[in-house]
């Protein structure tokens, strides 16, 4: 699976279903948001934990995006 579709699936499971609602719970600008959905290899450490924090990602899921990023 790729980075991006891990990190959507863990939105799924807590009901965020879009990128602005996604940039909303985290604080991160939509625009900054869609450019990391894109590239997810130009996040962040502080992106990747605000959004492993609101999805309540699985250790194993934050190291599938950083591997596969």
């Amino acid at each position: 699976m790729d980075a991006c579709t891990t990190i959507r699936c863990s939105m799924s499971a807590v009901r965020i279903n879009t990128i602005p609602d996604l940039s909303r719970r985290t604080g991160i600008k939509r625009a900054t948001m869609y450019n990391r959905m894109k590239n997810i290899g130009s996040m962040t450490l502080r992106e990747l934990q605000e959004i492993a924090r609101v999805t309540h990602m699985s250790t194993e899921q934050i190291a599938e995006v950083v591997l596969n990023a």
